[in-house]
């Protein structure tokens, strides 16, 4: 028996949770990953690009390692295609770019590129016809470094990912348009500019999606950069509001056909309301991963030392003693990892200026609530688990 993957598009600012929900999707086979779109957030553009390279070289580094280990080792990292890679936006719609550096790292992958700087593609810019920049020096790796951390530099044969020609939004519609109508999924978990920008040029194809699910607001709780926004809204307000106003009129209930106008978007919001309740604890990270041997292992170990770090010297009421799985958690509600205990429809405004920029302003709740937000997830304590045991091959 055959299953039947999602097609999906993945648009994404890696950072320390983004490489968790990637390499979350990456592991799951009820996935069709047809392109990941890169976009500014956590870090910038470029940052972004090289965490993703170094996180597909990471993935070839765990392959050779287990299969030195046990010649029969089945690749759980085998796709059936290859995803594409699209370069995206650099900066937000009207405002300057805010990164969130000072959590994750001034790498964006909790400073990993210091501590073990081979695991990071150095070259990444030539993949993408790039240039480096000055401070974008190749680390020359020492052979006993290499063998300490099981590092084989052979290339390997078939690729992990492919360039793309396009741009991310010129990839986001190409891949809408190469599926059935009604059968791509786009899951966003950075600042919406790249989905608003899609939404803008060609809102016919983006009206052909069946769901776009976002990692993004704060809708009934506080911010997590000022008590009225959430990083990636806050990150362009004025993407955010594109991309809500373009689910103005949907509804669940009505049967979605092709038509010559634009349809609206059916919009899946996974806010800090439920992201804020899965968290990763230091003990379980230690008990996870800690002693695990394998370069996925030691990448994430290493990647994730530093923000908890940060969480276990500022614990308090925002931080509840524990990192924040919010990207993870998004992506776990289409591989089907994580299962919604209560989710509302609401009709979200943006607020687009001010000290309230960011937020998500609930309009009357007499007129058309089209967002779908969930707010509950059910056996939030143990969804760290289920993660790392699904990332690590562990038995669920």
């Amino acid at each position: 028996m055959v299953c039947e993957t999602i097609p999906v598009v993945i648009d994404t600012d890696p950072g320390c949770d983004d490489v968790i929900a990637l390499l979350n999707c990456l592991a799951s086979k009820s996935l069709d990953i047809r392109a990941i779109t890169l976009t500014f957030g956590n870090v910038n553009l470029r940052k972004a690009t090289r965490n993703l390279v170094s996180l597909f070289h990471a993935i070839t580094l765990d392959k050779e390692y287990h299969l030195k280990r046990n010649p029969d080792y089945v690749d759980r990292f085998q796709w059936n295609s290859v995803p594409v890679v699209a370069l995206g936006s650099e900066a937000p719609l009207k405002i300057p770019h805010i990164d969130a550096e000072n959590f994750h790292g001034l790498d964006g992958i909790g400073n990993l590129s210091v501590s073990h700087p081979h695991y990071v593609d150095w070259e990444w810019y030539k993949k993408f016809g790039l240039k480096p920049l000055e401070e974008e020096v190749k680390f020359e790796l020492k052979e006993e470094d290499k063998l300490n951390d099981n590092i084989n530099t052979k290339e390997e044969v078939h690729p992990r990912f492919e360039v793309s020609k396009r741009d991310a939004v010129d990839e986001m519609l190409h891949q809408i348009k190469s599926v059935p109508p009604f059968t791509m999924t786009i899951i966003a978990l950075g600042p919406l500019t790249n989905v608003a920008k899609a939404i803008e040029r060609d809102p016919l194809t983006m009206g052909q999606i069946k769901e776009l699910i976002i990692m993004g607001g704060a809708v009934t709780t506080r911010g997590n950069v000022t008590p009225h926004a959430e990083f990636n809204f806050y990150g362009d307000p004025h993407a955010a509001k594109i991309v809500m106003d373009a689910s103005a009129g949907y509804n669940p209930e009505e049967p979605r056909v092709s038509t010559t106008t634009a349809l609206p978007l059916p919009v899946t919001l996974v806010p800090l309301d439920v992201t804020e309740s899965a968290r990763l604890f230091t003990e379980v990270v230690d008990e996870k991963i800690q002693n695990d041997q394998s370069p996925i292992g030691k990448f994430l170990y290493n990647m994730l030392k530093y923000p908890i770090s940060l969480i276990d010297l500022n614990d308090n009421d925002v931080c509840q003693g524990g990192m924040g799985l919010h990207d993870p958690l998004c992506v776990s509600f289409v591989t089907g990892l994580a299962d919604i205990e209560y989710a509302e429809y609401f009709n979200i405004n943006i607020v687009e200026d001010g000290e309230a920029s960011g937020k998500c302003a609930l309009d009357d709740p007499n007129t058309c609530n089209n967002v779908k937000v969930i707010l509950k997830v059910k056996n939030s304590l143990k969804f760290q688990h289920l993660l790392l045991d699904n990332i690590m091959m562990e038995k669920l």
